[in-house]
C-alpha cells in the first residue's frame, strides 16, 4: 500500500480530501479523543466513565452536551482531573482563577444585591 502511495500520490490525495470530506465529524472525535489522551492521560473508556458519573452532563450546571464537547477540568498545579465542564463553567472557573474565595465572593455580591437607587 505504501508503494501505491508513493506511485500515486495525486490519487491518494484526491481520496483522502474525499475521505475527510465524508467522515469530519467521525475525524473530529477522533482528534479529540486523541488529544484527551495525550494532554491528561485520560482514555476514552476513562472519559466515558467520567461522564456517566456526571449522568452525561456538566459536572457544576448538569447540562447535558453533545458527546466529546465538554472540557476536561483539571488542577493546574498537581494535573489532578477533577471532572468534565461545559465551555461557560469552565471559564468561569478559569476567570475566578480556580479560587473558592473568590466563587463565594461572588455569592455574597449576589446575595446582597438590592439595587442600586441613587
Amino acid at each position: 500500500m505504501k508503494d501505491w502511495r508513493v506511485l500515486n500520490k495525486e490519487k491518494h490525495a484526491s481520496y483522502m480530501k474525499y475521505y475527510c470530506r465524508k467522515n469530519r465529524e467521525h475525524i473530529n472525535i477522533m482528534q479529540r479523543v486523541h488529544r484527551i489522551k495525550r494532554l491528561y492521560g485520560l482514555t476514552d473508556i476513562q472519559y466515558q466513565e467520567l461522564l456517566k458519573s456526571q449522568n452525561g452532563g456538566c459536572g457544576i450546571c448538569g447540562k447535558i452536551k453533545k458527546k466529546y464537547n465538554l472540557s476536561v477540568d483539571h488542577d493546574h498545579k498537581t494535573g489532578k482531573i477533577r471532572g468534565l465542564l461545559c465551555s461557560p463553567c469552565n471559564r468561569a472557573l478559569g476567570i475566578l482563577g480556580d479560587s473558592s474565595e473568590a466563587l463565594q465572593k461572588v455569592l455574597r455580591y449576589l446575595n446582597n444585591l438590592g439595587g442600586f437607587n441613587g
